[in-house]
């Protein structure tokens, strides 16, 4: 069991290594060679992205959790396949209803064309994507995600040859390689799609459960990302495209750590659910031990970050320091993603995932419209998603730990205030002196609690 989760690590790893290098490439290069007004329209179609997956109205989720776990020998391909074909033509009529209503915009229309285009083929390459993982087949899974992404870097570099100073191409190249990742998970995945006999009755009504057990997933999955999305729309309608541009920098850097880390969480979810419940419990503190101690270390990275961004793009000096505030948002989601939404899925506690993040969003959204129109504070904006976050982040630890003490995460509140704090009001080298000095006592009070979670594991032969 032990290699098989390394081997699939391994295959996660590269793909989301693809996606990082990606974006890395983007938000070092394209702010540099494009201006800020069409930086801005380029992160706004990359926000709009993440909401796409709301018109699969949960089925993909729901085919997640229904078949994750389960062997290929075990699934039944004709009832799958039967689902997909149902699955693809609602994809197709959404996509033509969104794209044919973008005519009566004034604003915006071709983006939001594109982003019709875009949301037929990004559906269906996340269902085929959750099919993989649900198999287990991680291999395929990575090889569909590093496909689109070495072909958008291919396009990338042909249109910094061109010297390309708009957005268009680059949101049209985007799409062209969701197009080819489909195109691969079909000929890899065909065993869902070769059988000719399609009972549309039958295939609507299994489409239709298999939605219903994902509709609160994707219900939630959609609010989780709004909860910060709603905040940058906010930042768009007050500030406008430019400041909406600067501030979404600092926002891409810190998605570069959580587009890594939460796809751990497809690996363990597997895992997690042949456990017993014994055994969860144990693997959980296990896993919680470990990120207590890795994933504060995100904020040490801010200092070679800041050094490093200051000089490569010196225009954007504003936006790099919101950095300080939105760093702390790696520590808190990262998480939420790679710790407690596995469980929350894997336990079937959808309707708890569901309310956690129905009340996070409305919290978010009050509080982000209060400091933008009340306090006219974009500072302030900000400050607020990184406290719904964490405030979240520690509902969710008392519904799963609640043996665990308190302090352990008032401490690390501590650490993540000192951070924010002396880097904001404080000369650089005073505030790395600080924070070092609290980070290592971080350090030395969970040392402890490290060791213990490398014996669990040790237990657990994982």
């Amino acid at each position: 069991m032990r290699k098989k989760l390394l081997n699939n690590l391994l295959y996660v790893f590269v793909a989301q290594g693809a996606v990082l290098l990606l974006s890395l490439v983007l938000n070092l290069i394209v702010p540099k060679v494009i201006g800020k007004i069409e930086f801005g329209y380029w992160q706004f179609f990359l926000l709009l992205t993440n909401y796409v997956g709301f018109f699969t109205f949960g089925f993909s989720d729901g085919y997640y959790l229904k078949e994750g776990g389960k062997t290929t020998e075990e699934l039944d391909f004709e009832k799958i396949g039967g689902e997909l074909k149902v699955f693809i033509l609602t994809q197709f009529l959404v996509s033509i209803f969104i794209f044919t209503s973008s005519f009566f915009l004034d604003d915006k229309k071709l983006l939001v064309q594109i982003i019709a285009i875009y949301l037929f083929f990004q559906n269906l390459s996340n269902f085929f994507g959750f099919v993989f993982q649900a198999q287990g087949a991680f291999k395929k899974y990575s090889f569909s995600v590093i496909i689109d992404k070495i072909f958008f870097l291919i396009c990338f570099g042909s249109m910094m040859f061109f010297r390309t100073t708009t957005y268009i191409p680059f949101i049209i190249f985007y799409t062209c390689g969701k197009a080819v990742s489909v195109f691969y998970c079909v000929l890899n995945g065909r065993e869902f799609l070769r059988y000719r006999k399609f009972d549309i009755k039958n295939s609507l009504k299994d489409t239709l459960s298999t939605t219903s057990i994902g509709a609160n997933i994707m219900i939630s999955n959609i609010l989780n990302s709004l909860i910060i999305g709603g905040g940058r729309f906010v930042i768009e309608q007050k500030w406008g495209i430019k400041a909406f541009g600067e501030v979404s920098l600092s926002f891409s850097f810190t998605f570069f750590f959580l587009m890594f880390v939460t796809q751990i969480g497809t690996v363990l979810f597997p895992l997690i659910k042949k456990l017993d419940s014994t055994n969860i419990d144990r693997f959980f503190i296990s896993i919680k031990s470990k990120l207590d101690i890795l994933l504060p270390m995100i904020l040490i990275l801010y200092y070679p970050l800041e050094l490093f961004l200051s000089i490569w793009l010196p225009q954007y000096s504003s936006s790099i320091r919101y950095l300080i505030i939105l760093l702390p948002l790696c520590l808190y989601e990262g998480k939420f993603h790679m710790l407690y939404l596995v469980f929350y899925k894997a336990l079937r506690y959808e309707r708890k995932l569901l309310l956690v993040n129905v009340s996070s969003f409305v919290l978010s959204i009050f509080l982000c419209i209060m400091c933008a129109y009340l306090f006219k504070s974009l500072n302030l904006v900000l400050v607020s998603l990184i406290f719904t976050i964490a405030l979240r982040s520690l509902f969710s630890e008392h519904i799963f730990s609640k043996k665990i003490s308190n302090l352990e995460e008032f401490v690390e509140l501590a650490l993540v205030l000192v951070f924010i704090i002396s880097n904001w009001f404080l000369d650089k080298n005073i505030a790395s002196a600080i924070f070092g000095i609290a980070f290592i006592g971080y350090f030395m009070f969970n040392r402890m609690k490290l060791r213990t979670a490398l014996i669990e594991f040790k237990i657990l032969k994982l």
